[in-house]
């Protein structure tokens, strides 16, 4: 016998906001993240230095300095379902190859991240035309999209 179909509509995925820049925070759905654990606070921003994801033995060593044991399994795992819980979606961190990092979702939404884009953006578009090359030019090609200083 086969389960019956669910005709819910799916629980939309929450909207993130790491602010990084000055006073760290960490909004959901518009609402600060109120921290049950200290250790799922220190792992969300643990995670956010390294977005290439680390070893779970690499994040006890470097946030707790404990040893890959049972008991350190213990602790990473609850702190792990904490972050998650916070941050609404289980999939929040994620697990490959024994890597654990943040979902790419919550990694662009970042500040940081923002300011990346914005700086690759600006490479992107090239020299800026100096401010007495603009006052040079006559005045057709003097406005104020080329006159940048």
């Amino acid at each position: 016998m086969s389960a019956p179909e669910s005709h819910a509509d799916p629980v939309p995925a929450p909207t993130w906001l790491l602010r990084t820049l000055g006073q760290a925070e960490v909004l959901v759905n518009g609402a600060a993240v109120v921290w049950t654990a200290r250790s799922a606070a220190e792992l969300l921003w643990y995670l956010h230095a390294h977005p290439d994801g680390r070893y779970r033995h690499d994040l006890l060593r470097d946030l707790w300095d404990l040893e890959d044991t049972p008991a350190a399994l213990n602790r990473f795992r609850v702190t792990l379902h904490r972050l998650r819980h916070a941050l609404g979606r289980a999939d929040a961190v994620t697990e490959s190859g024994g890597r654990y990092a943040l979902h790419p979702d919550l990694l662009a939404a970042s500040d940081t991240a923002t300011l990346h884009d914005a700086l690759r953006g600006a490479r992107q578009a090239g020299p800026r035309v100096s401010a007495r090359n603009c006052c040079a030019a006559p005045w057709p090609a003097r406005t104020a999209s080329t006159c940048r200083t």
